[in-house]
């Protein structure tokens, strides 16, 4: 992304997607003079409100997708330095202990057409929410029943079915699933909800290569320090892999530790 923005075309960009790259630290976003739509779901950025608020031309921005990329604390500061916001995406990112900043903040931008907050806790206060919005601003904290994964090649569909039951289509076409977690299952549906959940919040995937194709997202991971000052990281993630007869879907735990 600094690349991008450093870059000669930047100030010709309007939007800009980088969505799961890893990114921990935004660069100066003055370049981009006309840009107006900002996707960064999935990152773990540090210094969001900073930049924004260093950025003159933050007014202009009308959709910022921020799922599962802010600290909790810093989502009504960052709402309160965005006047121009249409359309804000902040689900995945858990908001019930600042739901009386988060209200306040949504009071003050009447412009807010639709606000995402999926799985961020806030459904028990949506009544507190409501009174303080403004009259053309929906809230939408209900998952949908229906999610597209993009394969590049191919574009692999989960619907609900019931509950935690999800099946998976491609091409229209219901595929038979092979899902593996502590157990093993095989049928046309399986227990797919924390996967949904990952990716209704924006979650980082990275591109499987081989026969058939498929994708690895990471759907939760976790930072701590061990005894000798050791970085370890654990992450929830899920393989997905095509194959002739079905799809395969692996729920897994990897521990990095770094020296």
């Amino acid at each position: 992304l600094a690349a991008l923005v450093g870059s000669g075309f930047a100030a010709q960009l309007e939007s800009i997607d980088a969505a799961g790259c890893g990114i921990a630290r935004l660069p100066e976003l003055e370049p981009l003079a006309r840009c107006r739509r900002l996707r960064l779901a999935g990152n773990q950025l540090r210094n969001a409100r900073e930049r924004l608020l260093a950025w003159s031309r933050r007014d202009h921005l009308i959709t910022l997708d921020v799922r599962g990329a802010l600290e909790p604390a810093e989502v009504a500061p960052t709402i309160h330095v965005l006047g121009g916001l249409r359309d804000l995406k902040l689900s995945g990112i858990r908001l019930a202990v600042h739901a009386p900043a988060i209200a306040e903040a949504l009071a003050n931008r009447p412009a807010l057409a639709r606000v995402e907050l999926v799985g961020t806790g806030l459904g028990e206060y949506l009544a507190m929410l409501d009174q303080r919005r403004a009259a053309q601003t929906q809230l939408v904290v209900a998952a949908p029943t229906m999610l597209e994964l993009d394969l590049v090649s191919t574009t692999l569909v989960l619907v609900r079915e019931r509950n935690d039951r999800w099946a998976i289509e491609i091409d229209r076409e219901p595929r038979y699933i092979m899902f593996r977690s502590a157990h093993r299952e095989y049928g046309m549906t399986a227990p797919l909800g924390q996967l949904t959940s990952a990716l209704i919040a924006g979650a980082a995937r990275n591109l499987l290569h081989g026969v058939g194709g498929g994708a690895c997202v990471t759907m939760a991971s976790d930072i701590g320090v061990d005894a000798d000052d050791r970085r370890i990281r654990r992450s929830d993630i899920a393989r997905i892999s095509l194959s002739p007869t079905g799809v395969n879907v692996t729920l897994d735990s990897v521990v990095d530790i770094d020296a």
